[in-house]
């Protein structure tokens, strides 16, 4: 049987590891975000050149 100090110390591990995965999990998402951030920023850009060049105005 455990004990109420082993308990509490199983559930801070869990928690603590959760936090950990949580932090993981948000750093790989904004990572994604900046990369697609980057790719319609360009794609934005190349398309405002493609228009400019086929006599568009701004």
């Amino acid at each position: 049987m455990r004990t109420l100090e082993d308990e509490r110390h199983r559930q801070t591990q869990a928690f603590e590891q959760r936090r950990t995965d949580l932090a993981r999990d948000v750093a790989e998402a904004q990572s994604r975000w900046d990369a697609c951030r980057r790719t319609a920023e360009k794609d934005l850009d190349a398309a405002a050149v493609a228009y400019r060049k086929a006599g568009g105005t701004d």
